[in-house]
């Protein structure tokens, strides 16, 4: 799928600048972020529901220093 976008001239080449001294294009640049942007709020909203299934979770009895040092 092609999408158009506007930006200012000079901040497309100073990224299409630091593309190449990262030896890649402004094109795959965009993707990974567009990428990492798309995937950012599943990832957070994962994690959120972890950190929910999580909250009443409570250790048992302290481990004694012979299962802490048990390898």
């Amino acid at each position: 799928m092609n999408v158009t976008f506007s930006a200012a001239d000079e901040d497309v080449a100073r990224a299409r600048k630091i593309a190449q001294e990262h030896g890649t294009t402004l094109n795959e640049e965009f993707r990974q972020w567009l990428k990492q942007y798309a995937t950012s709020a599943e990832r957070s909203q994962r994690l959120n529901q972890l950190f929910e299934d999580l909250a009443d979770w409570r250790p048992g009895r302290p481990w004694t220093r012979e299962e802490r040092n048990a390898r």
